[in-house]
C-alpha cells in the first residue's frame, strides 16, 4: 500500500507496522498499520496527488462526522454547596459536543430548562453508584454507538469533541473498554505519559470517572461484569468501572494532555477530598488538538561553522514535527550562508558581540514557540532529543527538562566516557546538564531570564527559576545527546573531575558517515590532545 507522506510515521517495526507519534490517534504499542496511516488516520499529511491515489482520502473526516451523529450523552447530577451543573453543560458545548444532553438528577437539584438538555429526576434519592447506573443503563436503550457519561463538575477543552471523535473511529473494537476524557496524575503514576492516547488501567485503584466514553458493546459487557453487578456501595464509580474492564481484558484509554479537568475541589456530594494526584495531566483550557506546540532552538554561536553546520544537521533530522531553530551569531565568521534555505532555521546577526547569556535571550525575545529549547552548536544530538524532552513538558510533568547521565566525546584525544553517577550529582545542578534545558516560555518571561554571562548563563538561569517554583525533571539522555569537548568549550573541566569516570568504553550512537566528518572537522580546527 502507498503511503503519503507524514511527519508523525517512523521506521517501519515489523510486518505492516510502522511507528507513530500522531497526538490524536490510539496506538497503545506505539505503531499503526499501513490501513490506519494511509487511509483513517486524521493527521496524515495528503497531497493532490495522495487523493487522486485513493477515494478513501476523505475518510477519516467522514468518520469523525459518523462519530458526531453516533453519540449518545448523559450526566448525573446531585444538589452542590455551589453549583456546577450550569458550567459543565456549557463547558460541554465549548469542546465541541452538540448532541441532546440527558441530566439524570437527584431530587432537590432544580435543573432548569435548557435547548438542547432532557431532565430526568429521581423520584427518591439514588445517591451516585445507583444515580450512573440508571443513566448508563438510559445509554444502553439509545441507538448510539457511542456513550458519554459524565459527572456535573467538569471544564473540558474545547479540543475535547474533535480529539475524542476523531479517535473512536479507530479503535480495536474487540478489546475496547472506555476512553476517559478525564487523565489524572494518579492513573500514569506508574507508566511514562507520552502526548496522544494510551491504554493504562489500575484496576479498582484507577480514579476520575468525571466523562467516561463507551462503545454499546463495551457498556453491555461492563454492567454484565460479576464484581460491578454485585458492587453494593454509594461510591467508587471509578474503582468499580475499571476493575470490571481489566477482568473482562477490556483497555481503558487516557489522553495527554488531559482533556477534562475537575472543578469540585471542596464541593463533593460524596465527601471526597481533593488528592494531589487528582490533578489533570497537563490540562490546558485552550487546548485544540490539532497540534503539538512549537518548539525553539536557541543556538548561539562564535566562529565555529564546522560546528553549527552539523548542529544544524542534527536539527533537521529530528522527529518532532514542529520545531524552529534560532541562530544568534556574532563572529568574524558569519555563518548565514549556513542558515540559508534551511527550513525551519532563522538567522540573527549581531552587530557587536555580546555574552553567551545575552545572545541566548536574544533568541528567546524572537523565538516564536510556547517551548525553548537550549541547542549548543558544538554537541551532538539524536533523531528524538527534542521529543524525549519535550513530552514531560507536553504531559504537564515538569516546567523544565535537562538531560542526565550525559556521554562526553573528547575530540582532542578521540575518547567517550561518562562520568560516575556520584561526580555527574557533585558537577551538575541537581544532577542534569544544564547546557541542555528545555523549558516553557513563561518560565522566561515569569522567573528567570539569563545574566549578561560569557559562560555559566545556564546555570544562572536555572538555578533562579527553581528557586522561585519552577519544576525541574531530568531525563535519561540515552543514545540522543553527546557533549563535545574540543578544547574551546566555555566549560572548563579539571583534571579530577576528567578522571571521575566510569569504568570501561561506551558506545557512542554516532554514525560512521558523521564519524568521518568529525575526524575532518577535529584536522581542519588542529583539534590536538
Amino acid at each position: 500500500m502507498y503511503l503519503p507522506p507524514c511527519a508523525h510515521r517512523g521506521g517501519p517495526v515489523g510486518s505492516d507496522r510502522w511507528t507513530c507519534a500522531a497526538p490524536q490517534l490510539i496506538v497503545p504499542h506505539g505503531w499503526v498499520s499501513s490501513r490506519t496511516c494511509a487511509e483513517l488516520c486524521p493527521l496524515v499529511e495528503r497531497s493532490s496527488r495522495d487523493l487522486s491515489l485513493s477515494a478513501q482520502a476523505a475518510v477519516p473526516a467522514q468518520r469523525a462526522a459518523d462519530a458526531a451523529g453516533q453519540l449518545a450523552i448523559a450526566m448525573i447530577t446531585a444538589p452542590r454547596a455551589r453549583r456546577s451543573l450550569d458550567h459543565t453543560l456549557s463547558e460541554l458545548r465549548r469542546a465541541g459536543f452538540t448532541q441532546p444532553i440527558h441530566v439524570f438528577e437527584e431530587p432537590g437539584t432544580g435543573t432548569g430548562r435548557q435547548a438542547g438538555v432532557v431532565v430526568h429526576t429521581n423520584r427518591r434519592k439514588l445517591l451516585m453508584w445507583q444515580n450512573w447506573l440508571q443513566a448508563a443503563r438510559f445509554l444502553l436503550g439509545a441507538s448510539a454507538r457511542y456513550l458519554l457519561l459524565c459527572e456535573d463538575d467538569l471544564d473540558l477543552c474545547p479540543g475535547a469533541a474533535p480529539t475524542l471523535l476523531a479517535a473512536l473511529p479507530t479503535l480495536d473494537q474487540s478489546d475496547f473498554g472506555l476512553a476517559s476524557l478525564f487523565t489524572p496524575l494518579h492513573n500514569l503514576e506508574t507508566t511514562v505519559p507520552r502526548p496522544g492516547w494510551q491504554a493504562h488501567n489500575r484496576g479498582f485503584g484507577s480514579w476520575g470517572s468525571l466523562a467516561y466514553c463507551f462503545t454499546r458493546d463495551s457498556l453491555a459487557r461492563i454492567l454484565r461484569e460479576r464484581e460491578l453487578a454485585t458492587h453494593t456501595g454509594t461510591k467508587s464509580t471509578d474503582g468499580v468501572v475499571c476493575r470490571a474492564c481489566k477482568n473482562l481484558g477490556l483497555a481503558t484509554y487516557y489522553h495527554v494532555p488531559s482533556l477534562a479537568s475537575h472543578t469540585g475541589d471542596g464541593n463533593s456530594t460524596v465527601g471526597h477530598e481533593a488528592q494531589p494526584g487528582s490533578r489533570a495531566v497537563g490540562f490546558d483550557r485552550n487546548y485544540r488538538g490539532s497540534q503539538r506546540p512549537l518548539v525553539s532552538c536557541l543556538m548561539p554561536t562564535v566562529d565555529r561553522p564546522e560546528f553549527v553546520a552539523q548542529a544544524i544537521r542534527c536539527f533537521q533530522r529530528q522527529d518532532y514535527p514542529r520545531r524552529e531553530l534560532i541562530v544568534v551569531d556574532d563572529g568574524a565568521q558569519p555563518v548565514a550562508h549556513l542558515a540559508a534555505g534551511q527550513p525551519g532555521v532563522r538567522y540573527i546577526r549581531l552587530k557587536r558581540r555580546q555574552s553567551c547569556g545575552a545572545k541566548r535571550n536574544v533568541a528567546c525575545e524572537a523565538a516564536q514557540g510556547e517551548i525553548l529549547m537550549q541547542w549548543d552548536d558544538d554537541d551532538w544530538s539524536g533523531p528524538s532529543r527534542i521529543r524525549l524532552q519535550v513530552e514531560p513538558l507536553i504531559c504537564g510533568l515538569a516546567d523544565v527538562t535537562a538531560l542526565t547521565d550525559t556521554l562526553v566525546f573528547d575530540l582532542r584525544a578521540w575518547q567517550v566516557w561518562r562520568w560516575t553517577p556520584q561526580e555527574f550529582q557533585r558537577l551538575f545542578f541537581r544532577g542534569v546538564h544544564c547546557g541542555t534545558l528545555a523549558f516553557r516560555r513563561d518560565i522566561w518571561q515569569r522567573l528567570s531570564r539569563y545574566p549578561d554571562a560569557w559562560r555559566g548563563s545556564d546555570l544562572g538561569f536555572i538555578q533562579p527559576a527553581v528557586e522561585r517554583g519552577a519544576k525541574l525533571l531530568g531525563v535519561p539522555a540515552g543514545d540522543e545527546f553527546v557533549y563535545f569537548r574540543h578544547g574551546g568549550n566555555t566549560w572548563r573541566i579539571s583534571a579530577e573531575q576528567a578522571r571521575a569516570r566510569m569504568p570501561g568504553t561506551p558506545r557512542l550512537p554516532i554514525g560512521t558517515d558523521e564519524l568521518r566528518q568529525y575526524r575532518q572537522l577535529r584536522e581542519r580546527m588542529q583539534i590536538t590532545s
